[in-house]
């Protein structure tokens, strides 16, 4: 999955350093980055959600209660509580819940109860 994210990335004009498309970003000193510019990807779903015709930062498919309820299971990533942002390498919240926090609520949502996995804590 980390492979098809890199090439994904890199098949656009990074906005950040200017690198061409399957080239590697770089750095203000000129040094190669090992990593590309979050910028990049962003501008990549971005341009690849226009293209499908459908709105930028959704996925194809999902619906707005999937999206307000995303928080209502445990994430599996973070180990976080459920209706708690997820923590990523500092005690301040991410924006963003983690894609192993959508599979968890998508499982719970195709079960035959049909209702999400709510914490118990």
């Amino acid at each position: 999955m980390k492979l098809t994210w890199c090439l994904d990335a890199h098949s656009v004009i990074c906005p950040t350093c200017g690198a061409l498309p399957m080239r590697h970003c770089r750095e203000l000193s000129g040094n190669l980055r090992e990593v590309t510019h979050l910028d990049r990807y962003r501008a990549f779903t971005h341009q690849r959600a226009i293209s499908e015709g459908r709105a930028p930062g959704r996925s194809p498919g999902e619906r707005e209660e999937h999206r307000a309820q995303i928080r209502t299971v445990d994430c599996p990533t973070c180990h976080v509580a459920a209706h708690e942002w997820c923590q990523w390498r500092s005690p301040r919240g991410r924006r963003a819940v983690h894609p192993a926090r959508t599979e968890a609520y998508e499982t719970a949502t195709t079960s035959s109860t049909r209702h999400p996995v709510v914490s118990t804590k």
